[in-house]
C-alpha cells in the first residue's frame, strides 16, 4: 500500500461522531418503521435515504423519494427470455453522486479524507464477498464483474474497524452492531478493504440545496411522464438487434405472456446477479414496481384523493403479482398458473384508469 495511505487521518470528534452516528434514526421514523424506507427496495435509494434524511423535511423526503412510475419489459426476441426494467433514479437534482477515479491505493486515501472531513462515503461492490452479508459467499467467481452490484455507506471509523450502514446485513450471522447504535455495522477495516480491491466504487453526495423548492413540481413531472408514455406500443429503444424494451401498457401484455407460458422456469442465476435466482429478482422489481406507487399515492396526499385510491390499489395489485411468483418460487415451480394473467389483467385495468385520469 502506498505510503499516503499508511497513515491513517484523525477520527471523527465526540461531537461530529454523536451528531452523525450516535443518535441518529436510520430504519425508523418517530420511533416507528419508516414508511419511505420500508418502500425504497434499491440499495443505493435506501442508504441516500437513511443517511441523509435528517437534512430534509417530511415533504421534502417524500418528493424525493418519488421514482418513475412507467412498468418497463426487456425481450430477448431469439430465447424469449425477459427482465423487468426499472429507471433506477430518476432526476430532481436535489444532489448527485460525485465518483472517485484513481487507483485503489488512491480511492482509499480518499475514503479515509471524507471520514475525516465527517462526510458519508458510498461504496459499490460485490455484495457476496462482504463478510456481513446475508449472502456472503468468499468462494465467489468475480473475473466476469464488470460493475458493483450492492452500495452501502461508510459513516466513521474507530479502533481499526469502519462504521457502516448497509441495508441488508442487519439480519445476517456476520453482522456485528456498532456499541453506539446497533443500527450500524461494525468491521475490521482489512476484512473490508480485501474485498474493496476487487472491486471498489467510491462517491459522495454533493448537494444543490438551491433545487429544494423545484421538488413541489416534482410528482407533477413524473405524472406527466407517465401519461406521455404509458400508451406508446412500439420498443422504445434497442440494445442491439436481439433485445428490446418496451414501456407502459405495451409491457404489461408482454408481462402477461412471458408469465403465462407452460413452461416458464425462473429457477437459474440472474444474468445480472448471478448469485441470485431469476424469480428473486422478478419479486423484487415487481415489488419495487409496488411501492413506487404507494409513495406516489403518500406525495399526493389531499392533492386528488381518486387517483391516490388508484395508487394505492395498483400498488397492491402488483405486491400481489410479486407474492405470487414468490410462492411459486417456494415450490419450485413457476409455470401453469392462471393467477398470473388474472393478476396482470387487474394491474392493467388500473393502470389504464390511472392514464386516463391524468389525461382528462
Amino acid at each position: 500500500m502506498a505510503a499516503a495511505v499508511a497513515a491513517q487521518p484523525k477520527e471523527l470528534g465526540r461531537n461530529q461522531m454523536k451528531d452523525a452516528i450516535w443518535n441518529h434514526e436510520f430504519r425508523t421514523y418517530q420511533g416507528k418503521p419508516d414508511f419511505l424506507y420500508q418502500n425504497m427496495m434499491m440499495c443505493r435509494d435506501k442508504s441516500w435515504l437513511a443517511v441523509s434524511r435528517q437534512r430534509l423535511s417530511r415533504e421534502e423526503q417524500i418528493a424525493a423519494c418519488l421514482h418513475d412510475l412507467q412498468p418497463g419489459v426487456w425481450l430477448q426476441k431469439e430465447s424469449g427470455d425477459f427482465s423487468i426494467e426499472l429507471e433506477d433514479w430518476s432526476s430532481h437534482h436535489l444532489y448527485e453522486y460525485s465518483f472517485v477515479e484513481g487507483s485503489f491505493e488512491e480511492k482509499l486515501q480518499k475514503l479515509h479524507e471524507l471520514l475525516a472531513e465527517g462526510k458519508e462515503a458510498y461504496i459499490g461492490t460485490i455484495h457476496p464477498l462482504l463478510p456481513f452479508s446475508a449472502r456472503y459467499y468468499p468462494a465467489l467467481n468475480t473475473a466476469h464483474y464488470q460493475q458493483p452490484n450492492h452500495i452501502f455507506v461508510i459513516l466513521g471509523e474507530e479502533n481499526g474497524r469502519y462504521i457502516y450502514f448497509d441495508t441488508s446485513s442487519i439480519h445476517s450471522a456476520g453482522y456485528v452492531p456498532y456499541p453506539r447504535n446497533p443500527e450500524l455495522g461494525w468491521i475490521e477495516q482489512s476484512e473490508v478493504d480485501a474485498v474493496l480491491r476487487q472491486m471498489f466504487q467510491l462517491a459522495y453526495v454533493e448537494w444543490h440545496d438551491e433545487n429544494r423548492s423545484r421538488l413541489k413540481e416534482y410528482g407533477h413531472e413524473l405524472l406527466a411522464a407517465y401519461a406521455a408514455g404509458y400508451r406508446q406500443e412500439q420498443a422504445l429503444k434497442y440494445e442491439n438487434e436481439e433485445e428490446r424494451l418496451y414501456r407502459g401498457r405495451r409491457a404489461i401484455q408482454l408481462l402477461m405472456t412471458c408469465l403465462s407460458a407452460p413452461e416458464l422456469d425462473l429457477s437459474a442465476p440472474d444474468t445480472e446477479y448471478d448469485f441470485i435466482e431469476q424469480g428473486d429478482i422478478l419479486n423484487w422489481k415487481l415489488t419495487d414496481l409496488a411501492t413506487r406507487r404507494k409513495v406516489m399515492a403518500e406525495w399526493l396526499g389531499e392533492e386528488s384523493p381518486q387517483l391516490k385510491k388508484l395508487m394505492e390499489a395498483s400498488g397492491v395489485a402488483w405486491e400481489r403479482l410479486s407474492t405470487l411468483v414468490l410462492y411459486r418460487r417456494q415450490r419450485r415451480k413457476y409455470g401453469n398458473d392462471a393467477r398470473y394473467a388474472r393478476l396482470l389483467s387487474e394491474i392493467m385495468s388500473l393502470e389504464d384508469k390511472i392514464y386516463i385520469f391524468l389525461t382528462k
